[in-house]
């Protein structure tokens, strides 16, 4: 089930204050979820699919990595105030925050420091805030009145408490006098993100 929920409430008459929740899903992609295993020769690292088993190797027989990779759940909340002016401009200020169930992320296997293996790494959140607009030249001159120019930036910050296995990566590939969190940010997960167009 994805359920979702949205609430509109009108502080004026081009004025609302908004409220949503939604679930959706990141599902795996057919590479991860294969036994597939692959070289490449220009890192030296190899790629092994999520179905391939992982022994821990401090207990022989026990397993760090069990191979049944899962989708990704993520819980969404949204809370946005939006100002709207003539034709379709709009000035809007809103936060989120998304918690995320099973992310899949691509980490370090214990044994083999040069392999790396997607998992499903526990749980991580996502929140932040950001601004868009949408706004006419026309105040510059009427001949651009059907020119707009807009724009949004958002500041995000990620945080995931990493699987004992990865940890364990990360202490062993660590450098010297080098202290290693529990905690990190999610792969691929920009804090900022800044957009425009004319």
């Amino acid at each position: 089930l994805f359920p979702s929920a949205n609430f509109t409430y009108q502080l004026a008459e081009k004025t609302n204050f908004r409220a949503a929740y939604n679930r959706t899903i990141a599902r795996y992609s057919f590479k991860e979820a294969s036994f597939i295993e692959y070289f490449d020769p220009l890192n030296g690292r190899t790629f092994l699919g999520a179905l391939s088993p992982i022994e821990d190797p401090e207990n022989p027989g026990q397993l760090l990595w069990d191979g049944n990779i899962e989708s990704t759940l993520i819980d969404n909340y949204d809370l946005r105030w939006e100002k709207f002016g003539n034709r379709a401009e709009v000035l809007s200020f809103s936060v989120f925050y998304k918690n995320f169930s099973n992310p899949i992320e691509v980490v370090q296997i214990p044994s083999a420091q040069n392999n790396f293996q997607p998992q499903n790494v526990g749980d991580a959140t996502v929140y932040g805030a950001e601004v868009e607009f949408r706004k006419s030249l026309n105040f510059i001159s009427s001949n651009l009145n059907d020119l707009f120019i807009s724009g949004n930036g958002t500041y995000s910050v990620s945080e995931i408490t990493m699987t004992e296995a990865e940890f364990r990566s990360r202490v062993a590939a660590a450098r010297a006098n080098e202290t290693v969190s529990r905690t990190r940010e999610l792969q691929g997960q920009a804090p900022y993100i800044i957009n425009t167009g004319l």
